[in-house]
């Protein structure tokens, strides 16, 4: 069988090259115009456009908003955004932590690409000369990234070191996110500690497309 396969495929390449260069080039073209086409009708199968928001339905990010990062995530969700995770002031979900932050998206026109803001208000509750944040990625519940960064070399415009106890942070950072990605559902954690390993934020967000 195999034996047949490969005689199949020296005779289309046989035919292919006694054609013509002029033809072999037109076939080519439109070889790559039939697979562009195919990718286009199948993608939106297989991958999802970030761009368009509402394909993230309504649960889990509208709601009674009434004070603090909720009421504030009701307003930035008329503007466009949604939400898709939250920060705590603690890393253990086990632990009784407080919500200090948000993790939000949404589509900017100008640039034409997809923006991730986390935004968080909170007091240093630890000093940190130096330290570490210590980004997950996971793609139904597989590992798709796993690093551990020097958190006073982030290339962040918000927070420098060092940091005091005590200490009011006010932090707003952006970064873009690719338009299409593969549909699924996907978690992610970033935890920021100090030169004491004594984690002190913790962001996570939660991903269906």
């Amino acid at each position: 069988m195999l034996e047949g396969i490969s005689s199949m495929f020296s005779y289309i390449r046989y035919r292919f090259f006694s054609i013509g260069y002029k033809k072999r080039i037109v076939i080519q073209i439109l070889l790559l115009l039939f697979i562009a086409f195919v990718g286009v009708m199948l993608r939106p199968y297989f991958f999802a456009n970030l761009a368009e928001l509402d394909l993230f339905g309504e649960s889990g990010t509208r709601g009674n908003f009434t004070v603090g990062w909720d009421k504030w995530t009701g307003q930035m969700e008329k503007l466009g955004y949604r939400s898709i995770g939250d920060v705590y002031d603690q890393c253990e979900p086990e632990s009784p932590r407080v919500k200090i932050g948000k993790v939000l998206i949404h589509f900017d026109k100008k640039l034409g690409t997809v923006i991730a803001t986390i935004a968080t208000n909170f007091t240093m509750p630890v000093s940190l000369s130096k330290g570490t944040v210590h980004i997950t990625a996971q793609y139904h519940g597989r590992t798709l990234f796993d690093q551990k960064y020097d958190l006073c070399k982030a290339k962040v415009d918000t927070f420098k070191c060092p940091m005091k106890k005590g200490q009011k942070m006010r932090i707003y950072e952006t970064f873009k996110l690719p338009k299409y990605i593969p549909k699924g559902h996907y978690t992610s954690y970033a935890k920021g500690s100090n030169d004491d390993e004594i984690c002190f934020i913790m962001a996570e967000s939660n991903l269906n497309v």
